[in-house]
């Protein structure tokens, strides 16, 4: 059996923390029940790439200030290692550190020279956070006397389709080279550490997978080596029915079984579980996903696979995407007629700005992007055509909240219960917009991001009212 186990940064927040990650490594390593194969991925420490991120960028202007940044990130990675009791493997850990900390002050102080960032500059620093996590790691593993060495991407042939800060793996490529890198040292009994969240392109450059990218990078990594499982470390139970802390710790129950489509529609939606690309590697190879809890590793977390529990609840979870914006387009001809729609989504799609929910009328179509992208899309809009084009306005402040259950499908009043709760909070919260997926298992719904947690709430109350923890 081979297992890959991905361990996020909110687990990795200090010397404890990498302590307790290599004695479950250990403990599933000696069970007698457990996989006899294992490969780990680490996120970076926590906060450690927002760190960087806001260091590379205040670099273009405060040469000054690198130098001290770094040398305290040093002195907290160092204090990581001081559970390690070999003197040996801090020591080369501590060597491993040092050279990487020095890649990373050169790349600041080009980038200070320069007085701008680039986006291959952007992503090369941020990919660092990762880079130093699994050396930590590695440290610990080595000091249970397991078989250990930290990889980068690099080490083991992460290629990817080149595009800055949401890169894309070429997966025959990663395949072979997994083979020939990665593969026999895990059938020797090796535990590879490897980075998540980023590759390189063809040229060698750093292309990072976007925000939460670790868990995409575990996925791929589970693909390509034929694993059999992926475990997700967090320090959470599982899903659950909706945040706990928007619907209260007593009311959110943690859910034991997901399909890949339900778990991806929650990821979409905001559950910040698992990053949204996750899912479609493990779907094309068929291989589970465990959630696990760092602090009860003995629970069973939450499974997700392709077969659906029989007995589960029509509704699975509520989960919610904020910082949204409502766009609204209305056109000199009907939104139906032919050609309407194209113009405006490849107005969006040459802006690089990416649409989440749409809902169309006569004359209208609406839907929503991230609130960040809202000046392109504005920029955008405003060269269209005249004659396409008869006005055009946004909303700003809003909330996306997606109601996700396989049950869904062919269960009659789902949509009215979940607007009738709505519609019973102290003012009634206004839904701006209504969307049904294709895929049928979900609804979802804009409200003002000011009211999204009452609107939580009384769904959540609505539609688990009957289901005790």
């Amino acid at each position: 059996m081979r297992v890959v186990m991905k361990f996020g940064g909110g687990i990795l927040a200090d010397a404890a923390c990498y302590a307790r990650v290599a004695d479950v490594v250990k403990q599933k390593v000696t069970e007698p029940w457990g996989g006899d194969e294992f490969v780990a991925v680490v996120s970076a420490a926590k906060g450690v790439t927002d760190r960087l991120i806001a260091a590379a960028k205040d670099a273009c202007k405060n040469k000054g200030g690198i130098a001290p940044f770094l040398e305290q990130l040093e002195a907290e990675h160092r204090e990581m290692l001081s559970l390690v009791q070999s003197a040996e493997h801090r020591a080369t850990a501590e060597e491993q550190l040092n050279r990487k900390f020095e890649r990373v002050l050169h790349a600041m102080t080009e980038i200070a020279d320069a007085g701008q960032m680039s986006p291959a500059d952007e992503d090369f620093v941020d990919s660092y956070g990762e880079r130093l996590s699994n050396v930590v790691l590695c440290a610990y593993l080595r000091d249970r006397d397991l078989k250990s060495e930290a990889l980068d991407a690099e080490d083991i042939g992460m290629v990817t389709n080149g595009r800055f800060g949401n890169a894309l793996p070429i997966l025959p490529q990663v395949r072979r080279n997994l083979e020939e890198l990665v593969e026999p040292g895990v059938e020797d009994g090796l535990i590879p550490v490897i980075t998540g969240y980023y590759g390189t392109n063809v040229r060698g450059e750093v292309t990072t997978f976007g925000r939460g990218g670790s868990d995409y990078s575990a996925a791929i990594l589970a693909a390509c080596l034929d694993a059999d499982v992926l475990e997700v470390w967090k320090d959470v139970e599982g899903f659950m029915t909706a945040n706990p802390k928007a619907v209260g710790e007593d009311k959110a129950r943690k859910i034991d079984r997901l399909t890949y489509d339900e778990a991806e529609e929650l990821s979409y939606f905001g559950a910040e579980i698992l990053h949204p690309r996750t899912i479609d590697p493990l779907r094309q190879q068929q291989i589970h996903c465990v959630v696990k809890d760092i602090r009860h590793p003995e629970a069973s977390g939450t499974v997700i696979s392709e077969e659906a529990d029989q007995y589960a609840l029509v509704i699975k979870s509520i989960a919610v995407k904020r910082g949204i914006a409502l766009i609204t387009v209305r056109g000199q001809r009907p939104a139906d007629a032919p050609g309407f729609a194209a113009d405006v989504f490849q107005t969006m799609a040459d802006a690089h700005v990416s649409i989440d929910a749409i809902a169309t009328s006569q004359t209208d179509i609406s839907f929503t992007i991230n609130a960040s992208h809202l000046p392109r899309a504005c920029e955008a809009l405003e060269k269209m055509e005249q004659e396409l084009v008869r006005e055009w306005y946004h909303n700003d402040g809003m909330a996306l909240v997606g109601v996700v259950g396989t049950g869904m499908r062919g269960t009659p009043g789902i949509n009215w219960r979940v607007f009738k709760a709505v519609g019973t909070a102290e003012p009634p919260i206004n839904v701006e917009m209504i969307c049904q997926g294709g895929s049928e298992i979900n609804i979802s719904f804009v409200v003002k991001e000011d009211r999204v947690q009452e609107c939580l709430k009384v769904v959540h109350a609505e539609l688990f009212k009957n289901e005790g923890r």
